[in-house]
């Protein structure tokens, strides 16, 4: 799980020296010895206290897609949740994490294809500190 209060979450920025962005993002990916795991991504940027965070989850590949399509093609080490480019190579490009990949039931069934009577829900531990925060099991009902 990584959260984030910016817009955005580093991933692959120690895989980038002496590497182009997509070499990165191809030494990022043959870094995880299991394939299959699933991130689960915490935006805070923009919540008000004692709101619930936005939440995304997406599998490895799903991610390295995401971030060598990232600025026109040109790769990235930051997977945003949504911005605009306004200058550079990518002016006017905007990147952004697939609506697909929010946290829902039918997203997480995606992961695990099961019958799902609970889901769980972020939920800040302590509303003082937004980097705190824990998954809550809660009835899909």
């Amino acid at each position: 799980m990584k959260g984030s209060q910016d817009g955005g979450w580093g991933l692959n920025q120690n895989f980038k020296k002496n590497r182009t962005y997509h070499e990165a993002v191809n030494a990022w990916v043959a870094a995880h010895k299991n394939q299959n795991i699933v991130y689960c991504f915490v935006q805070f940027q923009g919540t008000k206290l004692g709101e619930c965070p936005r939440v995304y989850l997406a599998r490895i590949d799903e991610i390295a897609k995401r971030l060598t399509d990232s600025r026109n093609g040109a790769g990235e080490t930051i997977l945003w949740e949504n911005v605009c480019r306004k200058r550079g190579i990518a002016k006017g490009c905007t990147d952004k994490i697939p609506s697909e990949s929010a946290f829902s039931k039918e997203r997480v069934s995606h992961f695990l294809p099961v019958s799902i009577p609970y889901i769980a829900s972020p939920r800040l531990v302590n509303p003082e500190d937004t980097d705190d925060f824990e998954l809550q099991v809660v009835s899909a009902n």
